[in-house]
């Protein structure tokens, strides 16, 4: 529970310190998840979007992508790149397989946020 309670409260101020406060309207926050809901990755989110409300409420619209919606985990850590995507469980081979066709930047390194 500590590991969860801390990790929630890494993305918060990785999400806090992204973007400006001074936006009027929500800022949308898109998390790229392949597991199922019940998954603990997709909880883990589930619980961050909670948390994220509560401490910040009408700052932010947690948008979790659940299930693959949005294509494969390296699919996700090229949204990631791109800036299309905000936050994703992305495992270690995802990263690898980016690198090894020669897609990634080699200072990027695969988010695991989640």
């Amino acid at each position: 529970m500590k590991r969860i309670s801390r990790t929630l409260t890494a993305m918060a101020c990785v999400i806090g310190w992204s973007w400006s406060a001074a936006t009027a309207a929500p800022v949308q926050v898109n998390i790229g998840i392949v597991t199922a809901p019940s998954f603990v990755h997709t909880l883990s989110a589930e619980k961050f979007k909670e948390v994220l409300d509560k401490e910040l409420p009408g700052k932010y619209e947690v948008v979790i992508h659940h299930s693959g919606a949005l294509g494969s985990e390296t699919q996700v850590l090229q949204q990631l790149q791109l800036g299309t995507v905000q936050m994703g469980r992305v495992h270690h081979g995802a990263g690898r397989i980016l690198r090894a066709r020669g897609q990634g930047h080699r200072d990027a390194l695969p988010l695991q946020l989640l």
